[in-house]
C-alpha cells in the first residue's frame, strides 16, 4: 500500500509545459458528445465492413479509421466529473504530464491533483472524503493504477466518500515465462512479473501462440505482441511489445476473454459476445451478433442471438460459447468435424455460423468447453466428458484413430473438476474429482505429432532445416518425457492449462508445474539439458506466492499469481 504522504500530484504550475497539468473546463455534456462522435463513426465503419462482405451498398471509398487509443506518443487526456453535496458541480477535461507515470501510477495522486484544482478559491473538498470511479461505475482504490480502469480519453467521477480499502492479499501479479513479446528470441526467459500491469488489478490472463491479453477488475482488456489478424483488437495489424489498450467502447464492461490461436473474444456481465482477430468480422472489437460472422436473419440465421454467453472459448479456427442455460453453440472451420454437427453435408464447408450443438448433448446442461486445433470437449454440470473433431493423436481418448463428428461421452474413472477443461493443438487435459486430484491428459503435444513444426507449435518456414534434438535420447520415444495416449500427472492439482507443445498445472498450493518442449525455457522458466521435459516445478516463481490461473500457447506461458493467505 502507497504511503499517501508519499504520494505527490501532478504539478499544475512549472516550467515545462508539457510536465504539467493541463485544464480546461467543458460543459456537463461534453463528453456525452463525444461519445455519440465515436459511436457514430464506429457505426460508419461497421457498417462498411458488413457491406463489403456482403457485396452490395459498400461505399467506393472506405472511412477513414478512427482510433480512442492514441497511435502516438500523446499527453494522456481524461474528463473528470462531479456532481456531490460537498460542493458545486465540476465538469473540467485534463492533459496529463506527458511523462506517462500518473496514469500507471496511484489512483491518489489524481485525487489530490482534482482536490487542488477543485478548492484553488474555496477548500471544499478532501483527499480523505471523496473517491474516484470508472464511468462503469467502479470504486477505485487509492493504490490502484487508474489505466486498469479507464482509457485514453475516458471519465474519471469524483464521488462523495472516502476510496475502497485493499488489502495487499488481494493484488494479483501477472507472471511471463518463455519467448514472449519482450523476450530474447533465442534463449526466453525465467518467470518474471509483468511490471507494466501492476496494479491495475488483473483478474484473467489468455495467450494465443505469439501473443496475450489480460482482464482486468474494471472490465477493461489490454494485449500485446504479434499482431498480424487484428487479434490485438486495436484495430490495426501493427505488433505491440508492452500492454495497451483495446478498442473495446468504455461502455462496455468485458467479464471474461477467450483466446484462440489468432483470435480474441470477450463476454460482459450481459452475456453478450465481443469478438477481433482472424475468422471475426474486424480487426476492431465488434458485438458478435450485430456481425456477418452470426449469420444472417434474413436467411434464417438467427445464431446466438437473443442467448446469453456464460463462457466462450476459440481453437485454431473454430469457436465455441456455453449460455447461462447450458446449451452449447459452435461456429467456424468444421473440416475434421470440430463443431459437433456432422462431418459432410450441405453447408458444412468453410467458415460456418453459429448453431447448437444437439445429439447426446441435447438434454444433458453444459458446463464447461474448451476447443483444440481440429477437436473440441466440454463437460456437463455433473461432471461428465464429451469430445468430438479428430482423433488422430488421442485426444478424444477414443479406441479408433479417426475423425468424430458428433458428441461422444468419453469414458473416465472419476468425474472432471468442471472449470478445468483445456485443450489446444491435439491434446485434451482436466482435473480428476476425487480424493488425489489429478491431472489427466489425452493425446499428444504437437512435436509428438508432426515432424514438420518448431517449438514454438509454428509450422517450419519452407526452405528451413527443421530443428533437431539435441541428444540421441530425444531421437527416441518422447511419450516417455510428456505423455501421449492418456497419461495421469501431479496430485492435489486445481488448474491445468495445454499449449501447443507445451503443459502447465497448479495445485491447490498454488505451485505451478510445467512440462513438455523448453527450448525457450516456456515449460519450467529455466533451461534443461533435454529439450523436452517431465512434470516438474517452475521453481524462478516467487516463495509465499500462488497461481490461481495459467495460460499458455507457443513458446511462452503465464501466470496469475497471489500472495498465498496463511493457515489460520
Amino acid at each position: 500500500m502507497s504511503d499517501p504522504s508519499q504520494v505527490e500530484a501532478p504539478p499544475l504550475y512549472g516550467e515545462d509545459e508539457e510536465e504539467v497539468v493541463a485544464f480546461e473546463g467543458v460543459e456537463g455534456s461534453a463528453y456525452q458528445e463525444l461519445q455519440k462522435q465515436r459511436k457514430g463513426k464506429r457505426t460508419e465503419r461497421e457498417q462498411y465492413e458488413e457491406a463489403a462482405i456482403a457485396g452490395v451498398g459498400a461505399p467506393a471509398a472506405a472511412p477513414k479509421l478512427s482510433f480512442v487509443q492514441p497511435h502516438k506518443e500523446k499527453r494522456f487526456k481524461l474528463f473528470f466529473q462531479y456532481e456531490g453535496r460537498r460542493g458545486p458541480k465540476q465538469f473540467i477535461k485534463v492533459k496529463l504530464p506527458k511523462s506517462g507515470k500518473f496514469e500507471e501510477g496511484p489512483c491518489l495522486a489524481l485525487k489530490k491533483m482534482f482536490v487542488q484544482h477543485y478548492n484553488r478559491l474555496r477548500p471544499m473538498l478532501s483527499e480523505h472524503n471523496v473517491h474516484l470511479r470508472s464511468e462503469l461505475g467502479i470504486a477505485l482504490a487509492d493504490d490502484d493504477a487508474l489505466s486498469g480502469y479507464i482509457g485514453y480519453g475516458g471519465m474519471v467521477m469524483v464521488c462523495d466518500g472516502s476510496a475502497p480499502a485493499r488489502s495487499y492479499m488481494d493484488e494479483a501479479s501477472v507472471y511471463s515465462w518463455g519467448k514472449c513479446a519482450w523476450s530474447d528470441q533465442k534463449e526466453g526467459d525465467m518467470a518474471e512479473p509483468i511490471l507494466s500491469l501492476d496494479k491495475k488489478r488483473i483478474k484473467q490472463v489468455v495467450c494465443g501462440p505469439e501473443w496475450a491479453a489480460v482482464l482486468t477488475e474494471g472490465g477493461r482488456v489490454l494485449s500485446w505482441g504479434v499482431n498480424d489478424f487484428g487479434q490485438l483488437g486495436t484495430g490495426d495489424e501493427d505488433n505491440r511489445v508492452l500492454p495497451v489498450h483495446t478498442e473495446v467502447p468504455y461502455e462496455v464492461f468485458i467479464n471474461q476473454i477467450a483466446a484462440g490461436a489468432h483470435f480474441c473474444m470477450a463476454t460482459t456481465k450481459k452475456g453478450e459476445l465481443w469478438s477481433w482477430g482472424r475468422f471475426q468480422a474486424s480487426n476492431f472489437p465488434r458485438l458478435f451478433v450485430d456481425s456477418w460472422c452470426n449469420g444472417y436473419e434474413s436467411r434464417g440465421e438467427k445464431g446466438i442471438r437473443g442467448e446469453k454467453i456464460a463462457k466462450v472459448q476459440g481453437g485454431e479456427q473454430h469457436m465455441a460459447a456455453v449460455t447461462t442455460a447450458g446449451k452449447l453453440y459452435t461456429w467456424g472451420y468444421n473440416d475434421y468435424g470440430q463443431l459437433g454437427w456432422g462431418l459432410h453435408g450441405v453447408d458444412r464447408t468453410g467458415q460456418q455460423k453459429p448453431n447448437m450443438v444437439k445429439g447426446v448433448l441435447e438434454p444433458v446442461e453444459v458446463a464447461d468447453v474448451a476447443c483444440g486445433a481440429t477437436h473440441t470437449i466440454c463437460c456437463t454440470k455433473d461432471g461428465r466428458l464429451f469430445g468430438w473433431g479428430s482423433n488422430g493423436a488421442g485426444q478424444l481418448n477414443q479406441g479408433l484413430l479417426q475423425v468424430y463428428n458428433e458428441p461422444t461421452e468419453i469414458p473416465l474413472p472419476d468425474k472432471v473438476v468442471v472449470g478445468t477443461l483445456s485443450a489446444s493443438g491435439y491434446c485434451s487435459a482436466f482435473v480428476l474429482d476425487n480424493a488425489e486430484r489429478p491431472v489427466m491428459q489425452f493425446g499428444k503435444q504437437r512435436h509428438e505429432v508432426a515432424a514438420n513444426l518448431n517449438p514454438d507449435g509454428a509450422p517450419t518456414p519452407e526452405g528451413q532445416e527443421q530443428p533437431k534434438p539435441k541428444d540421441e535420447e530425444q531421437q527416441g520415444d518422447v511419450m516417455g518425457h510428456v505423455g501421449g495416449g492418456t497419461q495421469m500427472m501431479g496430485m492435489d492439482a486445481k488448474t491445468v492449462a495445454v499449449g501447443e507443445v507445451h503443459g502447465l498445472y497448479a495445485m491447490s498450493s498454488g505451485v505451478v508445474h510445467g512440462w513438455g518442449y523448453n527450448s525457450h525455457m516456456q515449460a519450467i522458466g529455466d533451461s534443461s539439458k533435454s529439450a523436452f521435459v517431465a512434470p516438474q516445478p517452475v521453481d524462478s516463481m516467487p516463495e509465499d506466492w500462488g497461481a490461481v490461473q495459467l495460460a499458455c500457447s507457443g513458446g511462452q506461458s503465464y501466470a496469475l499469481m497471489k500472495p498465498v493467505r496463511p493457515k489460520a
